[in-house]
């Protein structure tokens, strides 16, 4: 019997990094296209963006894409956000955005800081099929 047929999405990704340090230009509407292979985790992605940078690690890597849904992180959730023009890829805390690796300080967040999505996964290169 013919193997099963896979079915896939078309996503959008964010064609400027988030910074996994400390910030870099993250716009609202520069972003590509490309086609995944649909399940849970793609189905519920809003966009994709790249990591930029080592403030993650060790959960993710610059080189990871990662995949976000619209709403804001909970506290102690990782989020894309927008501060003073530069975005970021960060662990929402208390008043403040937070790296995992300790080397870097804490943000202070302001009443200007946007929230772009909660991050739900890393994209399996493996899932890209154009």
């Amino acid at each position: 019997r013919p193997p099963p047929t896979l079915r896939v999405i078309p996503v959008l990704i964010s064609t400027q990094s988030g910074s996994a340090g400390t910030g870099g230009f993250l716009g609202p509407d520069v972003f590509g296209r490309f086609t995944v292979l649909e399940h849970d985790l793609t189905r519920s992605a809003a966009f994709y963006v790249p990591v930029n940078g080592d403030s993650m690690e060790p959960q993710y890597r610059d080189v990871d894409i990662l995949i976000v849904e619209q709403g804001p992180p909970d506290i102690d959730e990782i989020g894309i956000f927008t501060l003073d023009g530069s975005g970021y890829v960060k662990l929402r805390g208390n008043g403040e955005l937070l790296s995992l690796n300790p080397e870097y300080e804490p943000i202070p967040m302001n009443e200007g800081i946007l929230c772009n999505g909660r991050v739900i996964g890393i994209l399996d290169p493996l899932w890209v099929v154009e």
